[in-house]
């Protein structure tokens, strides 16, 4: 059985939204479409996060690590 949750970070709605549809998630999945916004995500207690997924379309972080 898996644990946790993927996190997405990713600016194509599009190919969000097909993810988000997918109807056999065994993983699942929280989303982000900037680096700041998955930061806030992964520093909220109990995120869980045990993989993620970085777009190479996503800007440069300014900072964020």
């Amino acid at each position: 059985m898996l644990h946790g949750r993927g996190l997405v970070i990713e600016q194509d709605r599009k190919f969000t939204n097909k993810l988000q549809d997918e109807e056999d998630q065994r993983f699942p999945l929280s989303f982000a479409n900037g680096l700041k916004q998955a930061m806030t995500l992964l520093r909220t207690d109990g995120a869980q996060i045990t993989v993620a997924f970085v777009s190479t379309a996503i800007p440069p972080a300014n900072g964020v690590d």
